[in-house]
């Protein structure tokens, strides 16, 4: 779930933070991989595309199914950009989630280095995607509920029509 091509964390802080996405992934079906890229040998201007390139390549081979994002985070600027695959995007936009995990990684003002931002962002991912997830889940419980109530109330109209004209009938 971490791949530290940039070699911003330290291994056993990757290891730890890998196991408690493997840990999300599991229980709630939401998959959050980090990856960490070195210098992107690119002008300042071409930047953020190249981030975009490298992040739409991970996320087409590691997201073919279910929810999940890829944060990709080059280890030299802290450039970062977050891909989802369709189910993540249906959860969450895309506008919303970048500004989550970027404003979390400015917000950090306690964590100097870069890798603790990082890190902060991933799990951040994680919780944000989790309670939409849970949002989602609320909002169609409630539409079954109205519909249940809107066909129930239906049903109970049409009865009153038949017993009414029914009881036309035999006057």
């Amino acid at each position: 779930m971490v791949l530290d091509a940039g070699k911003v964390l330290l291994p056993e802080r990757a290891d730890a933070l890998s196991a408690r996405l493997q840990a999300a992934a599991r229980a709630r079906g939401i998959r959050v991989y980090l990856v960490t890229v070195p210098t992107l040998d690119v002008p300042p201007s071409r930047k953020a595309e190249r981030l975009r390139t490298l992040g739409h390549y991970y996320a087409d081979d590691w997201l073919k199914e279910g929810a999940g994002v890829v944060l990709l985070v080059a280890d030299d600027t802290a450039d970062a950009i977050v891909v989802a695959n369709d189910e993540a995007d249906r959860w969450l936009p895309a506008w919303q989630r970048n500004m989550i995990v970027l404003d979390s990684m400015r917000w950090a003002r306690e964590e100097k280095l870069l890798r603790d931002k990082i890190e902060r962002a991933a799990l951040v991912l994680v919780d944000v995607l989790s309670r939409a997830q849970d949002e989602m889940k609320k909002s169609a419980r409630r539409d079954r509920i109205a519909n249940y109530a809107m066909a129930t109330i239906a049903v109970a109209g049409i009865a009153f029509l038949i017993l009414s004209e029914t009881a036309k009938a035999k006057r």
